[in-house]
């Protein structure tokens, strides 16, 4: 198994949300202080996933952790080289399509990526994006316009179009990605289409925090 010492990005997903089950698809791999293709789907059989399940640590906040991520997830197993520290077969999988994974991982290890790190790319000017609006919300909470294929260092986030709530327009952060680190990649998004990223190589020095759970807010003392 390729996963066990390195860290990965891929795509989380709400799979079976009847049940709160989350599985993570590895799409990037570190290999020598960059990140390239994760080319061996086959050792997640059956759809290159692995189930996540709770650690025993965050059985409360679980299912709430697990949807604050958002699409992009990062695991990082450097400090976990065995075969089986965090990564195990799946007892419930049977091969027979109840469960489709057959391998799980625990939740500990797997966080939300920190902002500034992971982009989607779309091929638009900025005077374009200001009036554009997309039927569906890119993989990345942050997006980089991409001029004649070249990304542009403006980083755009995407907010609910104020008239059609089924829209998600872009709006420009104020913010600046570093154009010289980072890596572009085509990746299956996992609807049988690809995906234009961009991923900063300072992901691999920086530690993911986990999202955590919200906290109940203390009441105001009379």
């Amino acid at each position: 198994m390729s996963l066990p010492g390195k860290y990965c990005i891929g795509l989380l997903a709400e799979d079976n949300p009847l049940k709160s089950f989350f599985c993570f698809r590895p799409v990037l791999l570190e290999e020598e202080d960059r990140f390239a293709p994760f080319e061996h789907p086959e050792h997640f059989p059956e759809q290159g996933c692995i189930r996540i399940v709770p650690d025993k640590n965050e059985s409360s906040h679980f299912k709430t952790r697990m949807r604050m991520i958002g699409s992009f997830a990062v695991v990082d197993l450097r400090n976990h080289i065995g075969e089986s520290d965090k990564i195990r077969p799946n007892k419930n999988y049977r091969g027979d399509g109840v469960e489709r994974n057959a391998h799980i991982i625990y939740s500990d290890v797997v966080a939300q990526p920190p902002a500034g790190t992971i982009f989607s790319l779309l091929d638009l000017r900025p005077e374009e994006a200001e009036n554009q609006t997309l039927p569906a919300a890119p993989l990345s909470r942050e997006i980089l316009l991409c001029v004649d294929g070249a990304p542009l260092a403006q980083i755009w986030r995407c907010a609910q179009d104020e008239h059609d709530p089924e829209l998600t327009r872009l709006v420009p952060s104020g913010e600046e990605a570093d154009l010289e680190s980072l890596q572009t990649f085509e990746i299956p998004d996992g609807a049988n289409e690809t995906a234009h990223i961009a991923v900063s190589k300072q992901l691999l020095q920086r530690s993911a925090e986990p999202a955590r759970a919200p906290q109940t807010a203390p009441k105001a003392e009379p």
